[in-house]
């Protein structure tokens, strides 16, 4: 067989499940998961760093799936397969011995299309390089990020061939070609998988309305100048409404104003984010709709330290029951801290705000380590005007943002 016996599972909604439905029927398989850090990881560490940059670079998690899947498939082989996608029939009565390329197609609009939930191939296809290099080459010639200008349709329409039969024309390239209709994907007329994928085009999730809110005192202000630019960018970049001010609207403690702000915002947004006057987005190839997406089904999210809850990221959906959470929460009549009222509500069994809330353990949006390799949680330390000053994390990721040398000046004039 020309096509080894390697399944790829990219960010599986549920590993467990999915490697038990799976492995029953292809017991001669291995079944392999990655997440997001580690496709990023095996990119860099065997495709190189321009490649690297391209995965960052798209936005999309669908899209950016699909670009792993075509490195993975290049330089090891194999099947690449959704995690929404449920096998009917053993992959071995599927796939052909001369089989070296496997694809998805199906009607949308009376327009013949692909669809990246299925995808396997032998290892070094050309086909398969072709599409790594049509993503680079856009990448290199500046071509604006948009789904419509990157996806996996544009991408695989542009380097195959089909006639009227649905046939891809390829010289010297035996391929098999299923058909998805609805919630079935079939091959020569017997269904194979069932798909419960909602559509195929995401660009649905991309019309998320989004808003960020940032509150600084006037005392945070020589160091709140520089994230401020930052996070003003990233949303300028990701088409993101942010608002950013010092005027106080309450006479309770000063952490208590962005759910001030909230709660004045929310109902003109689908989701709203507060974060604090030294909180930053920190990776501008990467998206925070990606956490939203992948938590839609929870009304607020809460960021975490040291195993305490705290007021850093909070990502509030607009819902019936978050408003009112937050209402209530904000009407408590004292002048404690934010952090301290939310520990004491969340610690309490019977509060249930637990039960509708995820705690993300960041008090940033994403990060870059020091060696740009690996994401990890990074809380930037802005507890005196020496350490903004000096941090070489905030130096290096203005220059991200600007093409410039930090200017430490930018802190002493704020």
């Amino acid at each position: 067989m020309n096509i080894i016996n390697n399944i790829y599972v990219c960010n599986p909604r549920d590993m467990h499940d999915f490697f038990k439905t799976w492995y029953f029927l292809n017991t001669d398989y291995n079944i392999k998961f990655y997440d997001t850090e580690m496709c990023r990881d095996f990119i860099l560490a065997n495709c190189g760093l321009l490649y690297c940059q391209v995965y960052d670079f798209l936005e999309d998690q669908t899209i950016k799936d699909f670009f792993w899947y075509l490195c993975v498939l290049y330089k090891k082989g194999g099947i690449c397969v959704s995690s929404s996608i449920t096998p009917l029939m053993p992959l071995k009565i599927l796939m052909e011995e001369k089989t070296e390329l496997l694809l998805c197609l199906h009607e949308e609009n009376e327009e013949l299309m692909f669809n990246s939930s299925f995808l396997a191939s032998k290892k070094q296809n050309i086909l398969i390089r072709s599409c790594i290099m049509w993503y680079v080459t856009r990448y290199q010639n500046d071509k604006p990020y948009s789904y419509e200008n990157y996806e996996c349709c544009k991408c695989m329409r542009s380097c195959t061939v089909m006639d009227k039969e649905n046939i891809v024309l390829m010289d010297n390239i035996t391929v098999q070609l299923l058909k998805k209709k609805e919630n079935s994907i079939t091959y020569n007329g017997v269904v194979f998988f069932n798909s419960d994928e909602r559509s195929f085009n995401y660009i649905e999730t991309r019309k998320t309305k989004l808003c960020v809110l940032m509150f600084y005192t006037e005392e945070e202000q020589y160091y709140a100048k520089v994230i401020h630019e930052i996070n003003k960018k990233y949303c300028e970049n990701h088409d993101i409404d942010i608002f950013i001010t010092n005027e106080r609207s309450s006479e309770k403690h000063v952490s208590w104003e962005p759910i001030a702000m909230v709660l004045q915002k929310l109902q003109q947004y689908d989701y709203v984010i507060t974060l604090t006057s030294n909180c930053l987005f920190y990776c501008p190839g990467k998206n925070i709709y990606s956490i939203i997406e992948s938590n839609d089904h929870y009304d607020i999210i809460l960021s975490n330290e040291n195993d305490s809850i705290n007021s850093n990221v909070v990502i509030i959906k607009n819902t019936e029951y978050s408003f009112n959470a937050l209402k209530e929460l904000f009407c408590n009549d004292n002048n404690l801290q934010l952090n301290e009222v939310l520990n004491e509500q969340y610690s309490k069994n019977n509060y249930n705000l637990k039960d509708h809330t995820k705690v993300y353990e960041f008090g940033y949006i994403f990060s870059y380590s020091e060696q740009d390799i690996k994401y990890f949680p990074f809380i930037l330390d802005t507890g005196n005007f020496d350490t903004v000053k000096r941090n070489k994390l905030v130096r290096r990721h203005y220059g991200y943002y600007f093409n410039q040398t930090f200017n430490e000046n930018i802190l002493i004039n704020a």
